[in-house]
């Protein structure tokens, strides 16, 4: 009858210049796959990169949660091994950083650790991690991993600009039929991923909750190469408009298979 008292200790969130990390440009497909292997253990970071180079893939090591960072400010990278125990900070929490981030937010990452205690929930689900390998490491499931990924020149980019959760569902499903997609839910991140990364088509919704999607035109026009762009909206569009993308299709009328064929014949 006297009521209780709690108090708990939080961390300091990052500071948000310290997640705004500049990605280069991604490299032309017609370069080797590159890796980013993110241990500290050198023993371990040198087996990684032996069993990568084997298969064709290059790699550089990172030795902590900081040098992680640098690196993939230089960009490049088309995927990621992360071991969970770093010097300087936890791996999942290191994700989770990078997930805050629109151009790392899709970078596939292998988690390689000693525990075999895969957490679960929405939280690690978020993180939406690749594959789980458990130390001493199987060189093919490794490779089975990372090659499903980051096989050399082998998929399209596909950024998806769209603000409804279900929509970015469905379309993913259909896109990494043919290959890696990558979403921005707002004009903002659109911006963003447009600046930091190169693709090989744009989907790109009309109403957006920021703004009217077709102001990202001239940003994709001044890209080169420009990719093509594919509106796929819930309202038609006006011929000016119709007259500057490669295709657009209705929600309301398209059905998955002619999107799926229009993503197919826009990235060749």
């Amino acid at each position: 009858g006297e009521g209780a008292t709690f108090f708990f200790d939080l961390p300091a969130a990052a500071a948000a210049a310290e997640l705004a990390v500049p990605v280069a440009k991604r490299r032309a497909r017609s370069q080797p796959s590159r890796v980013l292997v993110c241990e500290d253990d050198a023993d371990v970071a040198d087996l990684i990169q032996r069993i990568l180079g084997q298969g064709g893939i290059e790699s550089v090591i990172a030795r902590s949660a900081t040098e992680a960072k640098i690196q993939l400010a230089d960009g490049g990278f088309d995927a990621m091994t992360l071991d969970l125990e770093l010097p300087d900070q936890g791996g999942l929490a290191l994700l989770s950083d990078l997930r805050r981030i629109p151009a790392l937010r899709r970078l596939p990452v292998v988690v390689v650790t000693a525990s075999s205690d895969k957490p679960v929930g929405l939280a690690i689900a978020s993180l939406e991690i690749t594959d789980w390998l458990v130390k001493p490491i199987d060189n093919q499931r490794l490779m089975d991993a990372i090659g499903r990924v980051a096989s050399p020149g082998a998929r399209s980019v596909i950024l998806h600009v769209e603000d409804d959760a279900d929509s970015r569902r469905i379309v993913q499903a259909l896109v990494e039929q043919v290959g890696t997609y990558e979403a921005a839910r707002s004009l903002a991140e659109a911006r963003a991923c447009l600046a930091n990364g190169r693709y090989d088509l744009v989907i790109l919704d009309v109403m957006l909750d920021d703004g009217d999607g077709t102001t990202l035109l001239p940003q994709i026009e001044s890209l080169n190469p420009a990719p093509p762009v594919l509106l796929f909206s819930a309202l038609a569009v006006n011929d000016d408009i119709a007259m500057r993308v490669n295709a657009a299709l209705v929600k309301s009328c398209a059905s998955n298979n002619e999107l799926l064929n229009t993503v197919r014949r826009l990235i060749g």
